[in-house]
């Protein structure tokens, strides 16, 4: 599943502001999510937007868990996915990255 955001520009054309996606392996019940939001366009909403309509995408496509590596610099999507219920959880092995993972 992708959900992608634009924007209207010149002569007609549209700008991609926002791409989120989930991607599920396959025979199991849960998906890995990406966000992408343009530079320009950050602190918006849009990706909180994107991101809800993605979470309520997988609930209704019967996916019991969306997950994702995050890197621990990245305090932005850290604290989004906190705001939405996400578990934020330290990695053993790598201290770089974080699991954040929501029961669906």
């Amino acid at each position: 599943m992708a959900l992608v955001a634009v924007i209207p520009c010149q002569f007609g054309s549209e700008e991609i502001i926002d791409i989120s996606r989930y991607v599920t392996p396959p025979n199991q019940n849960i998906c890995e999510f990406s966000l992408s939001v343009s530079d320009n366009h950050t602190a918006h909403g849009i990706g909180t937007h994107l991101m809800l309509d993605l979470i309520a995408h997988a609930k209704e496509n019967d996916l019991q868990e969306m997950r994702r590596y995050v890197l621990s610099k990245n305090l932005k999507m850290l604290h989004l996915v906190s705001d939405l219920g996400f578990q934020i959880s330290n990695l053993d092995d790598d201290p770089d990255f974080k699991t954040v993972s929501l029961s669906l």
